[in-house]
C-alpha cells in the first residue's frame, strides 16, 4: 500500500474532524450569545415596565 496516500487520507480525515469540532463550537457560542442578548432584552423590558408603573402611580398620587 502507498504510505504517502494513506498519510494524505489520514490528514484529510483529521482536518474534517477539526473543522467539524470548530463548527460545533461556533454554534454553541452563537447560542450562548443569543441567550445573553435575550436575557438583556427581557431585563430592559422589565425595567421599562417598572418605570412606566412608577410614572402612572405618580400621576395618580398627584391627582388625589
Amino acid at each position: 500500500m502507498d504510505w504517502e496516500f494513506m498519510k494524505q487520507v489520514n490528514d484529510h480525515q483529521i482536518e474534517k474532524e477539526i473543522n467539524h469540532e470548530m463548527d460545533r463550537q461556533a454554534k454553541i457560542k452563537k447560542r450562548e450569545l443569543e441567550h445573553t442578548e435575550r436575557e438583556e432584552l427581557i431585563d430592559g423590558l422589565i425595567f421599562a415596565t417598572i418605570v412606566l408603573l412608577l410614572v402612572i402611580a405618580g400621576g395618580f398620587i398627584n391627582a388625589i
